[in-house]
């Protein structure tokens, strides 16, 4: 079903929503966008395991048989002994908690040719690809219009296009957001069809219509 239809036909909860964004990025990894799974990579309660080269014998047994066996057959056919570099161990990876921050542009232009529906789409996507990688990882989502300001990922659902484009006031936003952080790994997505259009005056008003200085202001963030 579409965005649009999701929210007309369903009572929107977060559960929902979080569902939804499944089978998004379900859709998207189907279409080979290039967002893949890792290879040799497995997820317990432990944490995160990766097949690696073993570096000393104290890993020897968390060994991975099967792939030393090949390496062993590969690196000296003739030998059916193993050696140590043909050991292949699960590792566990220290994994850090990534904070993800979506911007989302819901300026008028995005009525055009379904953009802000497959921008909802995106949202939803890399929503559930940045949590999919770890549980503890941190999604910020922030609509972009005239004005910009966090929303959640249900408010997405029902986000309609209107006013102009504030990229300034939404890379403060993000700016403070990072600042607060406790996370060690921060990405910022921008989804939007144009340039900045408004920025904010000294005041803390919105002003549109002169494009050199919103971009100048936005650059500043």
């Amino acid at each position: 079903p579409s965005i649009e239809n999701a929210s007309m036909e369903w009572e929107i909860t977060e559960a929902l929503v979080e569902k939804f964004s499944e089978f998004i990025l379900a859709e998207v990894m189907e279409k080979g966008s290039g967002m893949k799974d890792r290879r040799g990579r497995q997820i317990s309660d432990a944490g995160v395991y990766e097949k690696a080269r073993m570096r000393t014998t104290a890993e020897e047994p968390r060994m991975d048989m099967l792939q030393t066996l090949v390496n062993a057959r590969i690196n000296h056919p003739r030998d059916r002994s193993i050696e140590p570099l043909d050991v292949v161990v699960h590792r566990e990876v220290t994994t850090s908690e990534l904070h993800g921050i979506i911007m989302v542009d819901v300026s008028g232009s995005m009525e055009e040719n379904l953009r802000l529906e497959a921008a909802k789409r995106s949202v939803l996507a890399l929503t559930q690809a940045i949590k999919r990688e770890n549980p503890r990882n941190k999604v910020d989502i922030i609509s972009i219009s005239t004005r910009a300001r966090p929303v959640t990922l249900k408010e997405v659902m029902t986000l309609e296009p209107h006013g102009f484009t504030n990229h300034q006031e939404a890379f403060a936003i993000a700016r403070s957001i990072f600042d607060g952080s406790r996370s060690d790994r921060h990405l910022l997505f921008l989804i939007t069809d144009g340039l900045p259009e408004a920025y904010l005056d000294v005041s803390g008003d919105p002003v549109a219509g002169d494009l050199d200085r919103s971009m100048e202001l936005t650059l500043v963030e």
